[in-house]
């Protein structure tokens, strides 16, 4: 008997670039600022690629970048960074994920405005972002080593929920609810080198980065600046953050204009990030019950089983015994009080979920990345706007019949592109080999681009 923590076998490399917007350019964000340009810098912006691909020489690769940046608004833009970063670097379509932190404190980077102050360093700022984040997949690309990610979870009470109801008003106001349900789960991964060197982390956390609002005038990543830094410092690696599904999830203290409590709501999540991913046990390993040790009582022992690097196959490697994500998901399916199944045709052996947005969001899930992020056509309407997703996810669960057909992977979907072609898109990101498959998959879809 074992407890097996999600584990994913491939190669991976990792490179970071600054892209810092340019002090004076366009960053009004909230319409009650009286300010337009950005008058100085808090922290810097950081632009993080991720290369995944097989271990063997041949197969698909997978390019996650997770930059500070809060949204694109025009949905050229979105389509004309992507076109640059493809053509530059070789990925394919759906081989390139883009997250976005979504950062309220930034530029507010919408190439068409031509009547506002600052509105001249916007495509230089945006031609900027595509040349560095080239640069950064390409040096990650270069540096790709045989590793292993694995995957946890924590728990931070940055999040609050945000839906407040002001009786004397008599409408809800988007602002701290003491009383409203808030996701506190954060996820991690952690991804190792074969000796052990730890190459980065990831982790994965629900909630609008708006401490700094309208009284605010320096270009800031918000609290994800002071998260990152935690982990960064604690693993000496670069630190990935994910932005989950947080439509009704914000910081307890929010709209503020003073620097040093985005940090401090940035440590919390940092710190806490920083706990799950010590948690986690060495890579390769499973957690396995060694037996009874008479004691005076009989106590039931446990240990890291390093031999199981040479086991992994689909069957050892499959979660047995207090399967955290599977608990995870079981108990916020059930405590949402919006859950209900819907029948939706698709692929034989597939069933969705569909959950209240919080309740379950966007995540590291079996080897599984899922966020708030830019993805390709299939997302996107016939003008090439990227739509707006339901306010709702997905949680897709594989029949046993479905299984087989599916490789431990990275993926990104949309809510609405869950049809015939799922499995197909799925072997588009292919971890492992065919000796190391998963019996069992479970894949969480957030929002593909959030407004």
């Amino acid at each position: 008997m074992n407890v097996t923590f999600p584990t994913a076998r491939c190669r991976f490399g990792v490179a970071t670039r600054d892209v810092t917007p340019p002090v004076g350019i366009y960053a009004r964000s909230f319409g009650a600022a009286t300010h337009e340009v950005a008058e100085g810098v808090h922290r810097p912006f950081a632009a993080t690629a991720a290369v995944f691909s097989p271990l063997g020489e041949d197969g698909p690769e997978l390019a996650l970048v997770a930059v500070d940046i809060g949204w694109l608004q025009y949905g050229p833009d979105e389509v004309a960074l992507r076109d640059s970063i493809r053509s530059r670097t070789g990925l394919g379509e759906a081989e390139l994920l883009v997250a976005m932190s979504h950062t309220h404190a930034g530029a507010n980077a919408k190439s068409r405005l031509v009547d506002r102050p600052g509105v001249e360093l916007i495509q230089p700022y945006l031609d900027l972002l595509a040349d560095e984040i080239v640069s950064a997949i390409l040096e990650a690309r270069g540096a790709a080593t045989g590793a292993f990610v694995t995957f946890g979870y924590g728990r931070c009470g940055l999040a609050t929920n945000r839906d407040f109801w002001d009786e004397s008003a008599g409408r809800f106001a988007c602002g701290y609810n003491p009383g409203g349900p808030a996701d506190d789960t954060a996820l991690v991964a952690r991804v190792s080198a074969d000796d052990g060197t730890i190459l980065a982390t990831l982790f994965n956390y629900a909630c609008h980065p708006t401490t700094l609002a309208w009284d605010n005038r320096l270009l800031s990543p918000d609290f994800i600046g002071a998260a990152r830094e935690v982990p960064e410092r604690a693993f000496e690696a670069p630190a990935l953050f994910l932005h989950g599904a947080s439509g009704d999830l914000g910081p307890r203290d929010d709209y503020v204009g003073d620097t040093g409590v985005a940090d401090r709501n940035g440590r919390q999540l940092g710190y806490a990030a920083a706990a799950a991913i010590e948690a986690l046990p060495p890579p390769g390993t499973r957690f396995v019950y060694t037996g009874i040790v008479a004691s005076g009582a009989n106590l039931g022992t446990w240990a890291n089983d390093g031999a199981s690097r040479a086991l992994l196959s689909p069957c050892s490697r499959r979660r047995t015994v207090g399967s955290a994500t599977s608990a995870h998901a079981s108990r916020t399916a059930a405590a949402s009080t919006r859950s209900s199944n819907r029948p939706r045709p698709g692929v034989p052996g597939v069933r969705d979920r569909y959950v209240g947005r919080g309740a379950v969001r966007a995540a590291l899930r079996s080897g599984s990345i899922v966020s708030n992020a830019t993805v390709g056509p299939e997302a996107r309407g016939k003008t090439g706007v990227p739509r707006r997703p339901p306010s709702r996810l997905v949680l897709v669960e594989f029949e046993p019949e479905a299984r087989s057909r599916l490789w431990h992977h990275i993926a990104v979907l949309c809510p609405r592109c869950v049809r015939k072609d799922l499995v197909e898109r799925f072997e588009l990101h292919p971890l492992l080999d065919a000796e190391v498959r998963h019996g069992h998959v479970d894949v969480q879809a957030g929002n593909a681009v959030h407004r």
